[in-house]
């Protein structure tokens, strides 16, 4: 249902419990998985803190436009990683 709170409670934007569902819904959930991937493997969680406040921030005008702009960040951090290895 389009527009109704769905999935786990937690992971849930700010703005959904108002009723205002976007893209900025979906990207605030993307943050909310990583950063229970990365608290999973100690090592990530410097590199990712930026990419994942930017997901999670309170404010969606202040949150990723779309999943391609993460992917590009996340790329860059790859690269990061892979380069000090």
């Amino acid at each position: 249902v389009i527009g109704a709170q769905m999935g786990t409670q937690g992971c849930w934007a700010p703005e959904t419990s108002y009723g205002d569902y976007t893209n900025k819904a979906d990207i605030y959930s993307i943050g909310v998985l990583l950063n229970t991937l990365v608290r999973a493997e100690p090592s990530l969680s410097g590199k990712m803190t930026d990419l994942i406040n930017t997901c999670t921030s309170y404010m969606p005008a202040s949150r990723y436009e779309s999943i391609e702009n993460i992917i590009t960040d996340f790329e860059k951090i790859k690269e990061k990683l892979l380069c000090s290895v």
